[in-house]
C-alpha cells in the first residue's frame, strides 16, 4: 500500500522507450480491466477512482479513496471509542467526525465478484493474458 487512503498495485515497467511505454500502456490498461472485475463495487467510486488516478504509461494501477486500503485488506476499520464502523442517522452512516479509526478482528464480506486483494486475484487469473498483451504490444510498436 502507498499512503494513507490508497492503495497502489505497481508494475516495474523499466526502460525501453516508446516501444516499451506503448506495450506497458496497453498491459496496463488491460490489467485495471482485469483487477477491477473482482475489486468490490457499491456505487462505482472505488473503480471510477481507479480510472482517474492510474498512471497507466507507467504501470501504476492506484485505486484512490478515504476506504481504498481498508477494503483491498478486506478489514473492518472502528473507532477506537465506540468499537463501531458507523452509526445511522435517518436513511445514512456517519462516523464520528476527525476520529482515526483503528483495525478491528473483523473482515469485510464481499458480494459477488468482489473481493479483497482484488489486484492479486486478478494477477492470478491474468497473469499469463497480461504478459502476452505487452509482448504483442512491444512488437507492434517495434514494427512502426
Amino acid at each position: 500500500a502507498n499512503g494513507r487512503d490508497q492503495h497502489q498495485c505497481v508494475h516495474d515497467s523499466g526502460e525501453g522507450g516508446k516501444a516499451n511505454e506503448a506495450a506497458t500502456h496497453a498491459m496496463s490498461q488491460q490489467a485495471l480491466k482485469d483487477c477491477n472485475v473482482y475489486c468490490p463495487k457499491d456505487q462505482s467510486g472505488l473503480i471510477n477512482s481507479s480510472l482517474t488516478n492510474s498512471d497507466l504509461e507507467k504501470g501504476h494501477l492506484v485505486w484512490k479513496t478515504p476506504y481504498a486500503r481498508h477494503l483491498y485488506y478486506g478489514i473492518i476499520m472502528v473507532d477506537p471509542k465506540t468499537g463501531k464502523a458507523c452509526f445511522p442517522i435517518g436513511d445514512q452512516l456517519y462516523s464520528r467526525k476527525g476520529v482515526k479509526k483503528v483495525k478491528s478482528n473483523r473482515e469485510f464480506r464481499f458480494a459477488g465478484r468482489g473481493r479483497k486483494l482484488w489486484a492479486q486475484a486478478a494477477a492470478a487469473q491474468h497473469k499469463e493474458d497480461w504478459k502476452a498483451v505487452y509482448e504483442a504490444a512491444l512488437k507492434g510498436a517495434m514494427q512502426k
